[in-house]
């Protein structure tokens, strides 16, 4: 009989808990520009909590968003 599969703690969904981590939110949070401005544009800062395809939403595009960030993004108002 084989043992379960005991996954770390760091390693887990942050939202179920449970399950092995396998995604990174991509919901932007803010933008980092180059102190010295050698990047013509910024780099996208993105949420990055750590979930499983289970608690993961997809957008398509390679996009998931946590649940947390798919509350904001339910919020928004349309057409703003």
């Amino acid at each position: 009989m084989k043992d379960p599969d005991i996954i770390p703690v760091d390693e887990r969904c942050r939202f179920c808990k449970r399950k092995r981590a396998t995604k990174l939110c991509d919901y932007p949070v803010g933008e980092w520009v180059s102190p010295h401005m050698v990047l013509k544009h910024g780099k996208r800062i993105t949420c990055d909590r750590q979930m499983c395809d289970d608690c993961a939403t997809n957008l398509g595009y390679e996009m998931d968003f946590c649940p947390k960030c798919m509350e904001k993004v339910k919020s928004l108002k349309k057409g703003v």
